[in-house]
């Protein structure tokens, strides 16, 4: 659970984050809220630090560019601009290493498994929402805002989402994911009954 004092410096965290986020596309500010939820909830049922989880969710990505933007190196970036804010909200200066190593180490593309507890929920938080309903809708929102087809789009589930059930951490984390991965597969098992080439 939060702390009281946690409270008050994670609300000045989340009102700092709000502003890199001026429109909502498939890493906007939706993905961070959705982010922080799973983080939280992950955080409880694993017995980790709720502040350091749930402030990590909500600064992880603002070191993304603009949507249609490649986003590798932008877990750096985020790692690098979250430093001052933490500093700035009144963090307790023994959580900020932590929260920022678990931002540092999130990335799918950096392929890097997460030193500290915190970090791995991190990371499982920001897969589980590539993952499932919400993860089908990203997808083909990612794709539009890059520009690229539908039959990338389901590429894309074959090289990141439909992996993604095997590379969670926590033992929460991969019970959200079983069933996350299932409603993947029955997408694209109905994909295929309609459109047979693009699966």
């Amino acid at each position: 659970m939060p702390s009281p004092i946690g409270a008050e410096w994670i609300a000045r965290t989340e009102a700092q984050a709000r502003p890199f986020f001026p429109q909502e596309c498939a890493h906007g500010w939706d993905h961070v809220l959705r982010v922080r939820f799973i983080a939280v909830s992950l955080a409880d049922a694993e017995g980790a630090d709720h502040d350091i989880c749930e402030a990590a969710a909500l600064l992880h990505d603002i070191g993304r560019g603009r949507p249609a933007e490649p986003s590798s190196g932008h877990a750096a970036v985020s790692a690098e601009r979250a430093k001052p804010i933490l500093e700035r909200v009144g963090c307790p200066p023994e959580k900020v290493p932590v929260i920022l190593s678990a931002i540092a180490q999130h990335s799918f593309h950096q392929g890097e498994t997460p030193r500290e507890l915190e970090a791995r929920i991190l990371q499982d938080a920001d897969r589980l929402d590539a993952m499932g309903a919400v993860g089908i809708a990203r997808a083909f929102m990612r794709a539009g805002e890059q520009g690229r087809s539908l039959a990338a789009a389901v590429d894309h589930f074959h090289e990141k989402l439909l992996r993604l059930q095997d590379q969670m951490h926590t033992p929460a984390a991969r019970a959200m994911a079983a069933r996350r991965h299932q409603i993947l597969v029955r997408f694209l098992e109905d994909l295929a009954a309609e459109s047979p080439k693009l699966t």
